[in-house]
Formats: C-alpha cells, sequence, structure tokens
C-alpha cells in the first residue's frame, strides 16, 4: 500500500526536490541538488537528518525566528496601513491635479474659442470692406463703360455730319425747342470727364488705394510651446518622516497624529498631513502655539483650536480657514510660504500679521488696524500702512 505524504517536504529552493540531509555549516535542510549546487551548500559539511540536529534547528526557530516572524507581521500590518494611507493621499492629491489641469485647459478652450471667434470676424470685417471695395470700382467702371459705349455707338459713324451751330440755328427755329444741341453738349461734357479720369493715373491708384491687404503675423508656434510647459509633473519621494517634534522660528512643536496623546504641559503644537480626524476638545486648552504644516488637510471649524492659542503658524495646507476656525484669542497670525487659501474671517484679537511668500492678500479694512510683517517674496503693496520688513529666519519650512 502505498502511503500518502501529508505534510510538505519540498525544498523551499528547488521544488522538485525533497529534503534529506542537513547542512552541517548553515544548520538547515538541503535537497540533493541544494548539495550539488555551487550557489548553495557545494563543499559544506552534509549529515544525515538526526533528532539531535532536527532538534537544534527546531530550538532556533521556536525561540527566535517564529517571534521576530510575529512582529514582522505586525510590522506588515502596520507597513500596510502606512502605504495605504500614503496612497489615500496620493490618490486625492491625483484627483486634484486631474481636476486642476481638467480645469485649466476648459478655460484654456473658452478662451482659445474666444481669440478664434475674434479673429475670423476681424478677418471678415476686413474682407467685407475690400467686397464694398471691388463693387464701388465695379459699378463705377461699368457706368463708365455704359456712358462710353452709349456716346461711341451714337457717333462712330456720323460725328463728322454733325454741325453744332447749325444745329443750334435749327433748334431755335424749330417750334417747342427740341434741344438737340444740349444733348450733344451734355455727350461733350461725359467725354470730357471719361477722358479726364482714363488720362488720370493717380485717379485710377485711388480707386485701388482703397483695397486693404490683409496679412496675419502668426505666434501660434510660440503659443503651442507655452501651453506645453503650462504645467510641468515633478516626481518626488511620498515617504512622510515621522518626527516626534519639529522646529519651527526657534520653537520645537509636538506633532500630533490620530490617536495619539498630547504630553502633559504641552505649549507647542504641530497638526501635519497625517490628520484624517480632529475632533473638538482633542486639543487641550493648554496649547499656546499652533503650526498648521504643509499639506494639513482637514477643514477646520470652530472649535477645534482651543481659545488657548495665541500664534497660529499656516503652510501650505489645503483647506480654506471658514468663519470662527480662527480662535479669538490668536494675536499673531503667520500665513507662511505657500499659503494660498481664502481666509473668510480674521478674528479682531489679531494684532500682528506675517506674510512670507503667499498669494493670499489682506483685506484693505484690516490694514490699518494689525502691523503686517512681509517678506522681500511677499507681492502685496501695503501702502505703508503699519508695514514692516520681516526676514523670517527659521520659517522657510513648515513640513514634515
Amino acid at each position: 500500500m502505498t502511503s500518502i505524504n501529508k505534510f510538505d517536504n519540498k525544498c523551499t529552493l528547488h521544488n522538485d526536490y525533497d529534503y534529506r540531509f542537513i547542512c552541517g555549516d548553515c544548520r538547515v535542510p538541503v535537497c540533493d541538488y541544494c548539495i550539488v549546487s555551487k550557489n548553495h551548500h557545494r563543499g559544506h559539511s552534509i549529515d544525515f537528518v538526526t533528532s539531535e540536529n532536527s532538534n537544534l534547528i527546531f530550538q532556533e526557530f521556536k525561540n527566535n525566528n517564529f517571534q521576530f516572524l510575529i512582529k514582522c507581521l505586525d510590522g506588515d500590518k502596520e507597513l500596510i496601513n502606512k502605504s495605504k494611507e500614503i496612497f489615500d493621499e496620493l490618490e486625492e492629491e491625483h484627483i486634484q491635479n486631474v481636476n486642476t489641469v481638467s480645469n485649466e485647459f476648459k478655460q484654456l478652450h473658452t478662451i482659445l474659442d474666444i481669440v478664434e471667434t475674434d479673429t475670423i470676424k476681424q478677418l471678415v470685417t476686413h474682407y467685407d470692406e475690400n467686397k464694398e471695395t471691388n463693387s464701388k470700382i465695379s459699378k463705377k467702371l461699368e457706368n463708365n463703360s455704359k456712358n462710353a459705349h452709349l456716346i461711341t455707338n451714337k457717333y462712330k459713324d456720323t460725328i463728322n455730319n454733325y454741325n453744332i451751330q447749325q444745329i443750334f440755328k435749327n433748334d431755335q427755329n424749330i417750334k417747342g425747342n427740341n434741344h438737340q444741341h444740349l444733348e450733344l453738349l451734355k455727350h461733350c461734357h461725359q467725354s470730357q470727364m471719361l477722358v479726364r479720369e482714363k488720362n488720370s493715373e493717380n485717379k485710377n491708384i485711388e480707386l485701388l488705394n482703397d483695397y486693404n491687404k490683409v496679412t496675419i503675423e502668426n505666434s501660434i508656434e510660440s503659443v503651442k510651446n507655452s501651453i506645453k510647459d503650462t504645467f510641468k509633473i515633478k516626481l518626488s519621494s511620498a515617504t512622510y518622516k515621522d518626527p516626534k517634534r519639529v522646529k519651527l522660528g526657534g520653537g520645537e512643536y509636538f506633532i500630533y497624529k490620530d490617536g495619539c496623546v498630547i504630553p502633559n504641559g504641552t505649549l507647542y503644537l504641530a497638526l501635519g498631513p497625517s490628520i484624517k480626524n480632529l475632533t473638538v476638545g482633542s486639543i487641550p486648552a493648554t496649547v499656546q502655539r499652533i503650526a498648521l504644516l504643509n499639506g494639513f488637510n482637514v477643514q477646520l471649524t470652530e472649535g477645534l483650536l482651543p481659545n488657548s492659542v495665541q500664534w497660529l503658524h499656516i503652510g501650505a495646507i489645503r483647506k480654506p480657514l471658514i468663519k470662527k476656525s480662527i480662535p479669538q484669542s490668536v494675536s499673531f497670525l503667520f500665513l507662511l510660504d505657500g499659503f494660498n487659501q481664502e481666509i473668510n474671517e480674521i478674528p479682531q484679537s489679531v494684532t500682528q500679521i506675517y506674510l512670507g511668500d503667499t498669494s493670499f492678500k489682506i483685506p484693505q479694512t484690516l490694514i490699518k488696524s494689525v502691523r503686517v510683517y512681509k517678506t522681500p517674496a511677499c507681492k502685496q503693496d501695503l501702502n505703508g500702512f503699519n508695514e514692516v520688513l520681516w526676514n523670517s529666519n527659521g520659517y522657510s519650512q513648515i513640513e514634515m
């Protein structure tokens, strides 16, 4: 009767071979192929599988490797969670980037449609003007030609037979006065005008000078090239450092993470991009300074930041600051490099505002009531109101 092997004794490295020996040098089971392979155990001390060497290998597995595997599984689980967290954020950024590109190009399409329509309209207008000029010239020349044909046809065979003096005399004697001589004089005058026009080169040139030649200065290639450079995709490491503290403006800030316990007596607190949830009361009322780090992506509402906060540093966050999201206790407001969100309300408690390289514009109604410190990178013109130059030492980056 053939026994069926219920256990897996195939070599891990060579699946077609069974484990049959023990490598005494490496203290691992080996198959026939392992023994003869120069990449594995050729030349090593090879033993039969015995109770003693099996026990040595098993004890190392039980006491060391197995425990380490358990820790590895926990570490892998944590790594999977961290990987998902990073990917979720990258996915959100991807959606935002795609929407940004799509919206910008929609606007660009609209602008191009407007420019196209306007340019064609201008071309049509100039064409219509030239068309009208052509019509005027044609009508004038047709009329001149008609008159010239009328006169030449009338007199080409008989002009030498006309005696104007006799015709005049006859017209005077004929009862009713048929005025043949006046028609003759009219044709003389018409001929005179036609000949004068034909002999006047300037007159002919004037007719043609009413045309406007239309050309296009085509700079579309430079526009195409500039459009190609509208968006540049840059890659950087998505691995987030996870220090427990970050330095900012000479102060050391404790970095808050979801579910962590803020140490007693913490005065300086930093909120970074890893935070997904923030509830009222999660930040103790002892905190005096808060830094919203680059990438912070939680929508702040009333009460999330406690009224103990006096210093608020804001970097390149991703949500606008809605009404009452900034505590009434804040006196010193820092809008640092990269800040580009809306602020619906700045509390009256704010006495000093510090501006880095930010696109945010301080409302004119507020400029007169606060002192503003701005770096040379700040573009807003404050018209000299309470304005002080700020070198922003220690505030160049507020990121994890």
